[in-house]
């Protein structure tokens, strides 16, 4: 049987933590689209007024090394972000204690845009596989205490700063307050 309706992990995640979001007295509204078109979640202001859409990545969490909060993977495919029609992406990485109990989520928000120019600066144009089909990016981020470090290939491209992603660490809040303005 084909299931009727269904949502991602990290999708649901995205969505219960804006959920949760207060912006003086009240709180903004989540939209789940019937019908996949690049854009996974829907939030609008209470009034229903204001719109910022997203899309959103999850990765679970890798091994990580002693003092590591966490490491995920994602594979991006160029195409995807010069055609995204959300205002946002969302990557979502889960966060486990020293006992590996799952504890919390983090979160980063970028436009499409400046995910794709990150992903340049640091790796360059993608590859293409031997019958010239075009390879998505392969990104690594960890945390380690507050930091964000991007270290997919990290002897190979790009420059320090442009590996450096802790500007976008649980920055879910900031990108939705216009909604609440």
């Amino acid at each position: 049987m084909r299931p009727l309706f269904t949502i991602h992990a990290g999708e649901y995640l995205v969505a219960n933590e804006i959920e949760q979001m207060r912006f003086g007295r009240e709180s903004l509204r989540v939209w789940v689209p019937s019908k996949d078109t690049g854009i996974d979640l829907l939030v609008t202001s209470h009034d229903c007024r204001r719109t910022i859409s997203l899309q959103v990545k999850f990765s679970r969490t890798y091994d990580c090394d002693v003092g590591m909060d966490a490491t995920g993977w994602w594979q991006i495919k160029r195409d995807a972000l010069v055609k995204s029609i959300a205002d946002y992406w969302v990557l979502v990485l889960p966060k486990y204690d020293k006992k590996k109990i799952f504890s919390d989520n983090f979160y980063f928000a970028l436009s499409p845009g400046t995910l794709l120019k990150r992903l340049v600066n640091i790796h360059g144009e993608p590859p293409t596989n031997k019958k010239g089909v075009v390879l998505p990016y392969e990104m690594y981020l960890t945390v380690c205490g507050g930091k964000v470090t991007e270290t997919r290939s990290a002897d190979k491209m790009g420059k320090v700063q442009d590996r450096d992603f802790s500007q976008y660490l649980n920055n879910l809040k900031e990108i939705l307050k216009p909604l609440a303005d």
